[in-house]
């Protein structure tokens, strides 16, 4: 029930370094330590003066000392910036209810994966923020060149985050 390892990069476009990524993980002791590894990469965001999206994939519920779900939920009452996508790999329902709680308390998505193409997919889907910019202005403003006149012109632009969550913006 220790947080394992921590710092492991993934290019999710690399399906063979993804796969040797994850086949080099091991279980000590059949823990799921879900809360350990969430508080662990919140201090490594912290620690590198960041903000971060997890892609959480678990295919059991936590079963060491905390729920997982009050940790996300702290870490956000922090003012950690994180987002947590969380995938449920063949996944019992109390284990999804969890990695829901996870997912939903951080802003980020949950989903439910079979097989291990479909977990390539939504991991490639999930691993990477992105952002949508929706501007609005008119189409064209007529001036006359030498007119004192001045005309404002709105401009609005919308940002929307893949989670449908607060975007910061300057």
């Amino acid at each position: 029930c220790s947080s394992g390892r921590s710092n492991i990069a993934i290019n999710p476009a690399s399906t063979e370094a993804m796969d040797r990524e994850i086949r080099s993980l091991s279980s000590k002791n059949g823990g799921t330590p879900t809360a350990a590894a969430l508080e662990k990469a919140g201090e490594d965001l912290d620690r590198a003066g960041g903000s971060g999206v997890i892609v959480l994939v678990s295919d059991g519920e936590s079963n060491c000392d905390r729920d997982p779900c009050e940790v996300a939920r702290s870490l956000v009452a922090d003012g950690t910036d994180i987002t947590v996508n969380t995938i449920g790999f063949r996944i019992s329902d109390s284990g999804r209810d969890e990695l829901q709680c996870i997912a939903d308390a951080t802003g980020g998505t949950y989903v439910d994966v079979t097989d291990s193409s479909e977990l390539q997919d939504q991991f490639k889907a999930r691993a990477v923020a992105d952002l949508t910019a929706t501007v609005s202005a008119p189409r064209s403003v007529s001036v006359r060149p030498g007119s004192a006149n001045t005309t404002a012109i709105n401009v609005s632009v919308a940002n929307q985050s893949p989670t449908g969550g607060p975007v910061a913006s300057n």
